[in-house]
């Protein structure tokens, strides 16, 4: 779950930032999160830039290819349940996130 926050840490694919920036923004110790994010960058999860900033990395890219979210998808449970969310895969399986209940 740390891994995520650091990743959600960014604002936009194109924004550099430091790893004390990424682990403030994550609520992480700086040292955590220079440990997470060096192992995001053997992953690919994030690439250093000459300037020793980080952006989002290729790897997410490929990760997000070929899928659909759609708002069609979405809808609301009975009894107080939360939000659903439907992403579709190109082959058309899909997989139900549930958001929390009364969201």
């Amino acid at each position: 779950m740390k891994a995520f926050a650091i990743l959600k840490a960014f604002r936009g694919p194109d924004e550099w930032l430091t790893s004390c920036e990424l682990s403030r923004r994550a609520n992480l110790p700086e040292a955590s999160g220079y440990r997470l994010i060096q192992t995001l960058e053997e992953i690919g999860a994030v690439v250093r830039g000459a300037r020793g900033r980080y952006r989002p990395g290729l790897l997410l890219l490929s990760l997000s290819h070929n899928v659909t979210i759609t708002d069609s998808g979405r809808r609301y449970g009975a009894k107080g349940d939360g939000p659903s969310i439907y992403i579709l895969d190109p082959d058309g399986n899909s997989v139900e996130l549930k958001g929390p209940p009364g969201a």
